[in-house]
């Protein structure tokens, strides 16, 4: 197994350039963990991709900035459909957007993501430098499909009912895409709204660990992995009540309506109750526990060699 890394920026007109002159003339299976299916690729490798989400298949067409990722996902997504030997899906979710859009089910597998172990034995204190106070967690950029905004305006209404800072965790600055409403919500939360920008992973596994609550108040994910993270270090979790992060997290999670900050406001009171809280902690370590990375990894496998060429399957291990 080779693995290479382009030097180009993921999703760029450079990196479709530079791929296929990456690819060793003796692969016999070329995987793709993202939808950067190199489109002047004439080699025989067999093509497996890996989709996370369609997210860019919903860009609007209104905002100048994202119109040229819109364009790229209506030229790869269809020549995955028609190239791909095999593809694999993060979630039941993703497999149905995209049997929505592109109609294929032949050879479409559904593999959801797996927790990593280093989570399961995460304990605060690495972090306790980026916060002295009981805090809710969000771990994220500021997207605005990640709905960080009314997360904010949801702790902002209860704020000065519960002693909890609101920790945000995760790239807040040069996205092309941010909610630019973001910096004027913050200020309004004053030293209650800790920005830790990104973190170490040591430090990103204490702030679950040590978090009364983390909220997920994603509009829309192809998986939904941080909640599951957060219940493996053995934190309660609420989150948004769509349908890929019910996928992921099953009961073990208290739902809000995303698109109201009154509702997730209500959802982070009922949580942080003791009775409630605690249950949602067991739940949460059960799910994460059933969602570990044994089985992803058995189906890949399988995946691969059965997308293999006959004599490739035969003697590859």
């Amino acid at each position: 197994m080779r693995h290479i890394v382009p030097r180009n920026r993921p999703l760029s007109i450079g990196e479709q350039f530079e791929i296929p002159d990456l690819i060793p003339e003796d692969t016999d299976l070329l995987w793709l963990p993202h939808l950067n299916i190199p489109i002047r690729y004439r080699g025989s490798a067999k093509l497996l991709v890996t989709l996370h989400d369609l997210e860019m298949r919903h860009l609007k067409l209104r905002e100048p900035r994202k119109f040229p990722v819109y364009l790229y996902s209506r030229l790869v997504f269809p020549l995955i459909r028609r190239r791909a030997d095999a593809i694999v899906c993060d979630s039941r979710f993703t497999y149905d957007e995209w049997l929505h859009f592109y109609k294929r089910t032949r050879d479409v597998h559904v593999i959801p993501l797996g927790v990593e172990s280093a989570f399961f034995d995460a304990r605060p204190g690495a972090a306790d430098h980026l916060t002295p106070n009981p805090y809710l967690l969000y771990v994220g950029n500021v997207k605005p499909h990640k709905n960080l905004r009314r997360l904010i305006e949801a702790f902002l209404k209860i704020k000065d009912r519960i002693p909890h800072d609101l920790v945000i965790a995760g790239k807040l600055a040069g996205l092309r895409s941010g909610d630019r409403s973001i910096p004027g919500l913050v200020e309004a939360g004053g030293e209650r709204i800790r920005l830790t920008g990104r973190v170490s992973q040591p430090e990103l596994e204490a702030l679950y660990a040590g978090a009364d609550l983390f909220v997920f108040p994603s509009l829309y994910e192809g998986f939904g992995l941080p909640p599951l993270e957060a219940m493996a270090a053995g934190t309660a979790v609420a989150a948004s009540d769509i349908s890929v992060v019910r996928e992921a997290c099953a009961d073990a999670a208290a739902y809000f309506n995303p698109r109201d900050p009154a509702d997730i406001a209500r959802a982070i009171e009922a949580a942080l109750a003791d009775d409630a809280r605690t249950e949602l902690v067991r739940k949460g370590r059960e799910r994460a526990q059933a969602r570990n990375w044994d089985r992803p990894i058995a189906e890949t496998l399988r995946v691969i060699r059965a997308t293999l060429p006959d004599g490739a399957a035969k003697t590859g291990d």
